[in-house]
């Protein structure tokens, strides 16, 4: 069973570094999929425009790893000057993705060794999956410190915190569904592909949400125990894409935040995200 595993990123001002996460990203799939006999393949989508600082291969070194590199060139509407729109380049590399199962994700979290035994044996088609999500305070390991040591980091930490507790009420709904679901959601590829990806609007958040919605509206919602998690680290530098911006509709004023948001619930009764 091959799983595909997707992301996108753009290393722009304030964002160095994702090319760190990028590396530990990479290596964290790569070792436990071996462990685990878990064939794999990870599609990376670039989105390039003129905010790009640096690109990924003049960085990264993916020799003997299994990473596809995809490029992206920024044309698509984005009229809130976001430095990219992630839905496009998570559907750009779902074109390409040739899994059985592609599991969409952030490109700044890691896997617990629980995931991949849970994938080795588990998935289902027509299933949409969603996984605990910690988030931990960031600590500066170096390149070439050890993945199973990070991990120990990770599990051990006395200050993780469970970010999407939502997930695990009693018949959560999309809206709890969606919390941290940008970091992680799987789904068989063809049931993917099925609903069109992610939406492609002119919105940075909350098209997560609608996936969300989009995804149970076809399909039963699996959340896996707690310990089948992923860590994300805490963001000290990431800009607000939101903060002090307005949309005006009509005679009425948004927030940006507000406005993204009812772009999301919009999705309520669709059954494709595009």
């Amino acid at each position: 069973m091959l799983i595909s595993f997707i992301t996108t990123i753009k290393i722009c001002k304030n964002y160095e570094w994702l090319l760190e996460s990028l590396m530990f990203y990479v290596k964290n799939i790569d070792y436990y999929c071996k462990k685990y006999l878990i064939e794999y393949e990870i599609l990376i989508c670039e989105q390039i425009d003129k905010k790009n600082i640096c690109r990924i291969n003049d960085k990264c070194n993916f020799t003997g790893y299994n990473v596809s590199i995809i490029e992206l060139n920024q044309n698509y509407d984005n009229p809130f000057n976001f430095n990219l729109i992630e839905a496009y380049g998570k559907n750009e590399c779902l074109k390409y993705a040739i899994g059985e199962y592609t599991c969409m994700t952030s490109s700044d979290i890691l896997f617990s060794e629980n995931f991949f035994m849970f994938i080795k044996n588990n998935l289902q088609k027509e299933k949409f999956y969603r996984f605990a999500t910690y988030e931990i305070p960031r600590y500066n390991f170096d390149i070439n410190t050890q993945i199973t040591e990070i991990l120990t980091y990770c599990e051990k930490h006395n200050n993780k915190r469970l970010a999407n507790g939502g997930c695990f009420v009693a018949n959560p709904n999309a809206c709890q569904l969606a919390q941290k679901s940008g970091d992680i959601m799987l789904l068989d590829t063809e049931s993917f592909k099925k609903i069109k990806g992610w939406p492609e609007t002119e919105c940075f958040v909350h098209m997560d949400y609608a996936t969300c919605i989009v995804a149970t509206n076809n399909f039963k919602a699996i959340v896996p125990d707690k310990n089948i998690c992923v860590y994300t680290f805490t963001q000290k530098n990431r800009e607000s894409n939101t903060e002090n911006r307005y949309v005006k509709i009509g005679n009425n004023t948004y927030s940006l935040e507000n406005y993204q948001f009812m772009r999301a619930i919009s999705y309520r009764d669709k059954l494709v995200s595009n």
